[in-house]
C-alpha cells in the first residue's frame, strides 16, 4: 500500500486539477490509514467521485488483464518448452534403451569369443602336450 501511497501523492504534487489532486489525496489517506475506522477517513468519499471511482476501477481491470496475458504468455512458453523437453527425453531413452540393448549384445559377444579362445587354448595345449610326448 505504500507504494500505491507514493504514486498517488507523486500525481497530487505534479497536477494543478484541484479535483484529482483532492482525490489523490484521499487515496493517499485510504493508502497510508492503519483503519479504517471514520475517524482516519473522514472526509473522504465526498472527495472520490464516481468517475474517480470508475477510473480507478478500468485502470484496476486493465492492470488484470496486462497481468493475465502475461501470465498466459508464460504458461504457453513453458507448455511449448515442456512439450519439447518430453520429446528430448523421449527420444533418448530410446536411444539409452537401444545402447543398453547393444551393450548387452557386446557382452553375449564377447563371452562367446572368450569361450571359443579358451578351446582353441585348450586344444592348443593337448596338441602341444601329445607332440612333446611323442619326442
Amino acid at each position: 500500500m505504500g507504494q500505491l501511497s507514493s504514486v498517488f501523492y507523486d500525481t497530487l504534487c505534479g497536477v494543478d486539477n484541484t479535483s484529482l489532486g483532492r482525490a489523490c489525496e484521499a487515496v493517499v489517506k485510504i493508502c497510508d490509514a492503519h483503519s479504517l475506522c471514520r475517524e482516519s477517513l473522514r472526509g473522504v468519499a465526498s472527495a472520490l467521485n464516481p468517475n474517480f471511482q470508475f477510473a480507478i476501477g478500468s485502470l484496476y481491470a486493465r492492470m488484470s488483464h496486462a497481468v493475465t496475458s502475461d501470465l498466459q504468455r508464460n504458461i504457453r512458453t513453458l507448455k511449448a518448452e515442456n512439450t519439447k523437453l518430453k520429446g528430448d527425453y523421449s527420444s533418448r531413452s530410446s536411444r539409452v534403451e537401444e545402447l543398453l540393448n547393444k551393450n548387452d549384445q557386446l557382452i553375449d559377444d564377447e563371452k562367446k569369443y572368450l569361450e571359443k579362445i579358451e578351446n582353441l587354448e585348450a586344444r592348443c595345449f593337448a596338441r602341444d602336450s601329445k607332440y612333446r610326448r611323442k619326442r
